[in-house]
């Protein structure tokens, strides 16, 4: 079989969503990668290097002016395809520039990679990704690595295991765990809540809080019925909460599924699938447990949730829970805790009235405005305790925050 360049060219330009005939093996796992610096009258790729496949590994692996019909190359092409249904692509497209994959699509097509093929794409590595020919060499350099050896699913990529209905046996044992924490709640903590009428009746929505303690949770769960429990989904670090078996079992009882910070698209990915089965994810957008009870910086993971899944969102305020159970303390103290649940919030109206470059960061301002009026709001802590910490020393450098993630 043979194919003139003239011919490829062709079907590049087209419309046609199967990957172009190609006079080379259909083998894709041969291929190897080297680093080239980039055109210099290329304009969009002067962010730095990028993947190159070296000429010959590119004749045995089947990436020669297209697309080899087989393996890694052709999967990466299809799951493509099926993401951007109606736009041509080449393989020269540049995925920022002409495809417009933003942070949030890089997430996820790394989460599909990972599902579909096993390949996991580091944040190194999607730096490096510039074309959508340096994907596919990438993805056949990571099938090269892996070979045919069956490779365990990291547990925060397990979607199927952590998302789905609980079975008799769980739901039994997540009741009984929610009657305890209720207990101890309104019995120890003298838990007040308020406000949890505006909460919709139906439908998906996020509720998002600031997070002072590790009470956050058990008081957001405390305030409200089982009816509304139930539909409830919650993200915890897969140290602390998933490290052996009876933990793990807690958290498929209660609906936890597993942050890991080597997977940041698993998350995302995550709540945007509990939100599409209509039911309500639970968020705390300073990603960590503040450690003087202000308010911290919010991740602009929320607005990037809430922008794609357009479901709206309910700010909630937790007063209290600092003052008894702290970051820096292992037993809790018996003070009342406070939980106030706030309107529900369309997308529209979050960003309208945030600030910020992007339409993310203006969604994510605009929440934790929020979350800023309920606190102001409350008896429990003063406006005054809540400043903007826009200062870099409200929060450690990332290094530093990963490496405390990993100790509290």
């Amino acid at each position: 079989m043979t194919a003139s360049r003239s011919s490829i060219r062709g079907r590049q330009k087209g419309n046609d969503s199967s990957p172009p005939i190609l006079a080379v093996p259909e083998s894709c796992r041969e291929g190897q990668l080297r680093i080239n610096q980039p055109r210099r009258d290329d304009v969009r790729a002067r962010s730095g290097q990028r993947w190159a496949m070296d000429p010959e590994a590119c004749r045995r692996s089947g990436v020669v002016g297209g697309v080899g019909r087989g393996g890694a190359s052709t999967a990466v092409w299809t799951l493509l395809r099926e993401r951007y249904p109606d736009q041509p692509i080449n393989l020269d497209d540049n995925l920022s520039l002409d495809l417009n994959v933003d942070s949030f699509g890089w997430m996820e097509i790394a989460v599909a990679l990972d599902e579909r093929m096993g390949i996991h794409l580091t944040e190194t590595d999607v730096a490096g990704i510039q074309t959508v020919r340096d994907l596919l060499c990438l993805a056949i350099k990571r099938c090269d690595e892996t070979g045919t050896a069956p490779r365990k699913r990291n547990i925060a990529t397990d979607f199927a295991r952590w998302l789905a209905p609980t079975g008799i046996f769980a739901t039994a044992f997540g009741r009984a765990l929610y009657a305890l924490n209720r207990l101890v709640m309104h019995g120890l903590f003298r838990l007040r809540a308020t406000g949890a009428a505006q909460l919709p009746a139906a439908g998906a929505f996020v509720i998002a809080a600031n997070h002072v303690s590790d009470l956050d949770a058990m008081a957001i769960a405390a305030a409200l019925p089982w009816s509304r429990f139930r539909r409830f989904y919650w993200a915890g670090d897969v140290v602390r909460m998933f490290s052996n078996p009876l933990s793990r079992l807690f958290c498929r009882a209660v609906h936890v599924f597993p942050v890991d910070e080597n997977y940041p698209g698993a998350v995302l990915e995550s709540a945007r699938r509990v939100l599409e089965a209509g039911n309500v994810q639970v968020w705390f957008p300073e990603a960590w447990r503040s450690p003087d009870g202000r308010l911290q910086r919010f991740l602009p993971g929320i607005g990037q949730l809430l922008l794609r899944s357009g479901v709206p969102a309910v700010p909630a305020y937790i007063g209290g829970a600092f003052e008894a159970l702290p970051r820096n303390r292992r037993i809790p103290q018996l003070r009342q805790v406070t939980v106030a649940f706030g309107a529900p919030a369309p997308v529209e109206t979050l960003r309208a009235a945030g600030d910020g470059r992007t339409d993310q960061e203006r969604i994510t301002d605009g929440l934790r405005q929020r979350i800023i009026a309920l606190g102001a709001a409350s008896d429990i802590i003063p406006a005054a305790a809540m400043p903007d910490p826009s200062a870099a020393e409200d929060r450690p450098p990332d290094h530093r925050l990963r490496a405390r993630r990993r100790k509290i």
